[in-house]
């Protein structure tokens, strides 16, 4: 990958999970979301029909797989954030709140 192409990926990478968290802040506690419905219900991804998605700010085209990654990569985010999130390989994630 040219040098071009790995900063696009980076900025890609953090937009995915900056939106991610911001998806996370906004869903009801206890709650499981799946992948499709994280990217659904965040305003920086548009479904482009085929299981993949357009990063509108971008536009970079991210597969279903590089939203999870990218929510997986935003739980520690979460954490820092007041929010416990869970992720479950069938069910999805599912948000909390961190008590103390």
């Amino acid at each position: 990958m040219s040098a071009r192409g790995m900063i696009m990926q980076e900025r890609t990478d953090e937009v995915l999970a900056s939106a991610m968290l911001e998806v996370f802040a906004r869903q009801p506690r206890a709650t499981w979301l799946t992948v499709e419905q994280l990217a659904d219900a965040s305003p920086c991804l548009e479904g482009c029909g085929d299981g993949r998605y357009e990063v509108v700010k971008l536009g970079a085209t991210v597969s279903a797989d590089e939203v999870r990654a990218a929510a997986i990569g935003a739980i520690r985010r979460g954490e820092d954030a007041g929010m416990l999130v869970n992720y479950d390989r069938k069910l999805g994630f599912a948000v909390f709140d961190r008590a103390g």
